[in-house]
């Protein structure tokens, strides 16, 4: 996948940048996601920050492609949580995200003809990410090596059954995936060179474990080491003694997602293109 966005960019790149309008971009703004540990239609709940930069070319009067380098945060913690089963679940977790993306960015209306232009955007990205949480010691740890659904105890039960360990080892999941990002935004030209707007761009991902939680069932205790345990079940540190119950842990019938509310400047980098000199003669 990062190979054919790469490739994307170089056939891109290879137009004609004489007669083309080239743009780069900054962003900053706000960053969150949909998981097990928030649910829509929570929007804008646990924001964190997030930024990006872009190159953009123009393919013609309403249409440019943008190729995208995008940091974000995304947490959830079900402490903040306004239903009460899920307060006594009390997972949590924090991800930093880089993301690469190569986008097509459409305009509704001519930005030539209006001073306020609203746009749609979208297309494919990778992203990598990296869950976190602090244990009941403090410490920060990084989720995806602890085992917390159970991945390390797959091995050992099959060996214990004198069975290989071939095609049916529940493996750590990856943390390089793709996304499929789709959103909208509007910009205002300042002064001929320049444009700032707002941006929401929603993330569609492949992955189910951005937040380390996808499976129904908590391990049984033994299953896994201790440690493991400790952070696959939390709610015994709101309910002392309490042990897993009716609610499962996460659901795996449903992707992660995430997604970003940004205010965008852009500068047009070379001034004979720019369609907004009209506007400040």
């Amino acid at each position: 996948m990062l190979k054919n966005l790469i490739l994307l960019v170089l056939l891109l790149s290879s137009a004609s940048l004489s007669k083309a309008q080239i743009t780069a971009g900054f962003s900053s703004g706000a960053s969150a996601y949909f998981g097990d540990l928030i649910s829509t239609p929570a929007f804008f709940q646990q924001m964190s920050p997030s930024i990006s930069g872009d190159i953009g070319l123009s393919l013609g009067s309403r249409v440019r492609a943008r190729f995208n380098v995008a940091y974000l945060q995304v947490r959830g913690d079900d402490k903040k949580s306004p239903y009460w089963p899920t307060r006594n679940r009390n997972l949590n977790f924090k991800s930093d995200i880089w993301e690469l993306s190569v986008l097509a960015e459409v305009d509704i209306f001519n930005s030539e003809n209006v001073m306020i232009t609203p746009y749609l955007f979208g297309g494919p990205g990778v992203f990598f990410f990296n869950p976190t949480t602090i244990d009941r010691n403090g410490n920060k740890v990084q989720l995806k090596y602890v085992g917390t659904s159970g991945q390390p105890t797959a091995v050992a039960a099959l060996l214990q059954e004198g069975k290989k360990a071939v095609n049916t080892l529940q493996k750590a999941y990856d943390t390089q995936e793709t996304c499929m990002v789709a959103g909208l935004g509007f910009r205002v030209p300042v002064g001929e060179m320049y444009t700032i707007g707002v941006e929401l761009g929603y993330r569609f991902t492949s992955t189910d474990n951005l937040d380390d939680v996808s499976s129904k069932a908590y391990p049984t205790k033994g299953s896994i080491s201790p440690y493991a345990y400790s952070l696959a079940f939390r709610g015994d540190e709101v309910i002392k003694g309490a042990e897993p119950g009716w609610q499962p842990r996460g659901n795996p019938d449903v992707k992660d997602s995430y997604y970003s509310i940004q205010v965008r400047v852009a500068k047009t980098l070379n001034f004979s293109r720019s369609p907004y000199k009209k506007w400040y003669r």
